[in-house]
């Protein structure tokens, strides 16, 4: 009942839009955040000339309308490959819940408020999260909140740390995939990037008024293609399967900090 209304009060707003539609939800980070994180471990050595990571990544799904990019980038993405590099168990991750993490953070029953990737990576470290087969996203009511016994379940699936990446130092970014650690970072996306498919190089820098914020995983790169390889939270039919190259020129000019799980 409680989503049901909630669903009304939405529409009633005008606030529904189809999953197509390719939402977004980063909020930035502030200076001060910024300047009190640990930065990442250094890549020691020369990045070899490629690297890909996407193996250890559950099945790319779709954060639909909803504001919640960080928590899929953060959580289900990169947690989940983290929790499974920690275990080695499986040629699949366990999937952590982006739902978990967006309502603590966001605390937004109609999954319309952006958040900050730091946020989300320390909920990570200090409350952990669930796997999303038992706190499932739900894209229409991200009004639920775990119980007493579920955040401390949630404990198990704490991160260790995270730190920062100089997103502008493409060197950096490729050796932290070379050391075996996506990369979560934001950037402005517009429609050039919402009708990406295919296994093509995306060289198109998007900004204005018509674009908006948006979190995703960088999980590889090419120097022979000259682009990072990035999985998305738009479903398995955008881009390459969920997955994307995105040339080196075009993060350079629209990435800044970025962030690792160590």
């Amino acid at each position: 009942m409680r989503r049901l209304l909630a669903l009304t009060a939405i529409a009633a707003l005008g606030l529904l839009r189809p999953p197509a539609a390719g939402a977004q939800g980063v909020a930035p980070d502030s200076a001060a955040t910024l300047a009190a994180a640990a930065p990442a471990p250094a890549f020691r050595g020369v990045p070899p000339p490629r690297a890909d990571l996407s193996a250890g990544l559950p099945p790319a799904r779709d954060q639909g309308w909803t504001d919640s990019c960080v928590s899929w980038a953060v959580t289900y993405y990169a947690a989940s490959f983290a929790l499974r590099a920690r275990s080695g168990a499986g040629e699949r991750p366990t999937a952590l819940s982006p739902g978990f993490s967006y309502g603590l953070v966001a605390g937004d029953p109609n999954c319309r408020t952006a958040t900050r990737i730091s946020a989300t990576l320390e909920l990570l470290r200090t409350v952990g999260a669930l796997p999303i087969a038992e706190f499932a996203f739900d894209g229409g009511w991200c009004g639920r909140r775990p119980t007493d016994a579920e955040r401390a379940r949630a404990a198990s699936f704490r991160i260790g740390g995270w730190g920062i990446v100089n997103g502008r130092e493409t060197a950096a970014v490729k050796g932290q995939i070379a050391a075996g650690r996506p990369v979560i970072f934001a950037m402005s996306v517009g429609e050039a990037l919402r009708r990406h498919r295919g296994a093509g190089t995306f060289t198109t820098v998007e900004r204005g008024e018509r674009t908006t914020g948006h979190a995703m995983l960088a999980v590889g790169y090419d120097d022979e293609r000259r682009a990072f390889r990035i999985v998305n939270s738009w479903g398995a039919g955008w881009g390459d399967g969920g997955f994307a190259w995105i040339a080196y020129a075009v993060w350079e000019a629209q990435v800044g900090p970025a962030f690792v799980i160590e």
